[in-house]
């Protein structure tokens, strides 16, 4: 585990997350992907994959940095960048 970081004054730092992406409409083609059709209880299910992924991440984070799981949820865990 790094104890000091360096970055240039312009510059930023990515804080940790868990994400998710698929693609919806039609492609550039115009056909249509098929994403495009997910129902509702498909985006509840891949939802619920990120956020089984994200209490695992959690978890591990918390646990390698020694510091209370509510802290990185509320705070270092949320993907944000920070500046310099």
């Amino acid at each position: 585990m790094a104890s000091e970081f360096y970055i240039m004054p312009g510059g930023g730092i990515g804080s940790i997350g868990v994400f998710s992406t698929h693609q919806r409409g039609p492609l550039q083609d115009g056909t249509q992907s098929r994403c495009a059709a997910f129902a509702h209880r498909a985006t509840a299910h891949l939802q619920a994959r990120v956020n089984d992924d994200y209490d695992r991440f959690a978890g591990a984070v918390s646990r390698n940095r020694g510091v209370d799981v509510v802290r990185v949820r509320n705070g270092m865990g949320q993907g944000r960048i920070l500046g310099a």
